[in-house]
């Protein structure tokens, strides 16, 4: 039981602990900072050690203000034979697989700085059909966060990702 506590512990504190220290924007100690460093070591003497603080990281500001709907859709083929054999014969036998996908979500920020973070809440059903004998459908709902947009096309009203 114990174990079990501090798995789930340790999942909530890697889940919701900063990941990034290092941001894109820090920099390195220069040449002459690190020789100081490095000769007051050698020296024994750490009260010259002054260290100072990156600068204030700055939050990336997507130029939307709008609320963005997603629609996606995606199609994908398969095929595989196989040859299989033994002492009595062989056979051959050829599998293929075709599926669909269709997303539909929504991103907003739900929790960061206004239209910093963008959130996406979505909803995807997929249909796939292995052979002629089976086919299946899955239905997804989630989450996605600190998601990244490129701009494909762009106009004074309107902008697609």
């Amino acid at each position: 039981m114990h174990k079990i506590v501090l798995f789930i512990s340790l999942g909530f504190v890697g889940l919701f602990a900063l990941d990034n220290v290092w941001t894109k924007d820090t920099q390195g100690l220069s040449k002459k900072k690190s020789d100081e460093i490095i000769k007051s070591y050698e020296a024994g003497d750490n009260s010259k050690l002054d260290f100072a603080d990156d600068p204030k990281s700055k939050t990336p500001y997507y130029g939307f203000k709008e609320n963005i709907f997603v629609i996606g859709v995606s199609v994908g083929g398969a095929s595989y034979s196989e040859d299989l054999s033994n002492i009595t014969g062989s056979k051959t036998s050829s599998y293929s697989s075709y599926n669909a996908k269709l997303t539909i979500g929504k991103d907003f920020t739900l929790w960061h700085e206004n239209y910093t973070q963008p959130t996406r809440i979505y909803l995807t059903y997929v249909f796939t059909k292995l052979d002629n004998d089976l086919d299946f459908t899955t239905w997804t709902v989630g989450i996605r966060e600190n998601m990244e947009y490129w701009s494909l096309y762009e106009t004074d009203s309107y902008k697609i990702y």
